[in-house]
């Protein structure tokens, strides 16, 4: 047996037990609390369990390697931080977008509440700078980039998505759909940012380190990041299967294979152009995800323009050419000890 067929064999493990972990860390939270909250997907059991991929990543990216140049407290001191940046944009942010009126002692409640699950991407985000170096390593670009080009672009692109057809579509007369959120700019500018903070938080932070950080670079080991496109999007799209019954995708079948087969599948093969071009940055890729989960509420749009996402993705297709192998280093084998060869 060669080394090239001892790497596959090895990464394949690496694959299903992160898929056992991600799906098996998000359904047990998220199913009872689906269930508990009759059918809700908002309640703090499914929140949480959105975070299943970015902690099983973390898990299978553990070395034992321990870095005797980075103390525990700058560990502690960063999560510290973080968990404060977190509860901030979590709890100030949901009252923003959805205002609600509660009494002083509800207020207080949910303060603890959402303090107790701003740990979570708290401790995701501190990861960067774990003394364990494979976990370091593994959300090193969740918080520290090299430049901002990328995040620009992951930023900008969604937006003149929404906003583009909308504008041709108004000077040519047509009808053009107002966004949920609408109103003057200084009332409807700072929802947009509590939104976005909550969903780069709470779906970029949970979902990206595992989908694009951990499960496509192991995947582009062995095939083409077009081939691995198509396979995150179809673990990705199931990943949801437990909300989407409760009506998340769509009341209808239609609007399901709308939303997950329709829109979710040139997401991905954007996203995957997104992390290889920006030289495997996450934080790209969630400020991306965060960017198609708020956007659409905040600014103008038009109808049937899924087709626009089609084009874009065959545009980076065609031109990155990512049929073909990708022209990067492979991911670094971490493997955890629960699958190692021995």
């Amino acid at each position: 047996m060669n080394l090239r067929q001892v790497t596959r064999g090895s990464t394949t493990r690496e694959i299903w037990v992160f898929l056992f972990l991600a799906y098996g860390l998000s359904w047990l939270l998220a199913i009872p609390g689906i269930l508990i909250a009759r059918g809700s997907t908002g309640s703090p059991f499914v929140i949480l369990g959105a975070f299943g991929p970015a902690v099983a990543g973390m898990l299978l990216s553990y070395r034992h390697e321990r870095d005797p140049q980075v103390r525990p407290s700058t560990r502690l001191a960063w999560l510290s931080l973080f968990w404060i940046l977190c509860w901030a944009a979590s709890y100030f942010g949901t009252f923003m977008v959805v205002p609600i009126r509660v009494t002083n002692q509800a207020k207080l409640i949910m303060a603890i509440v959402m303090a107790i699950m701003a740990l979570v991407p708290a401790w995701i985000l501190s990861g960067a700078f774990s003394r364990d170096r494979g976990v370091r390593e593994f959300l090193h670009t969740l918080v520290c980039s090299s430049g901002w080009t990328w995040q620009i672009v992951a930023l900008l692109s969604y937006a003149l998505y929404v906003t583009g057809p909308a504008l041709i579509t108004k000077l040519w007369g047509g009808n053009v759909n107002q966004p949920r959120f609408a109103g003057e700019i200084q009332t409807v500018f700072p929802l947009a940012v509590g939104a976005f903070c909550i969903a780069f938080l709470f779906n970029g932070v949970s979902e990206e380190p595992g989908w694009r950080g951990y499960l496509l670079p192991r995947l582009q080991q062995s095939m083409s990041p077009l081939r691995a496109s198509f396979g995150v999007w179809f673990l990705w799209a199931l990943w949801h299967l437990p909300s989407d019954l409760t009506g998340l995708a769509g009341r209808t079948f239609e609007a399901y294979l709308g939303n997950r087969f329709g829109v979710l599948l040139p997401l991905t093969v954007i996203l995957t152009w997104l992390y290889n071009r920006s030289g495997r940055s996450l934080m790209s890729t969630a400020v991306f995800h965060a960017a198609f989960n708020t956007f659409a509420d905040f600014l103008p749009s038009v109808s049937g323009t899924t087709w626009l996402l089609y084009a874009w993705a065959a545009a980076v297709v065609v031109l990155d050419r990512i049929w073909e192998p990708p022209d990067l280093e492979p991911a670094p084998l971490t493997i955890s000890t629960i699958v190692d060869d021995g």
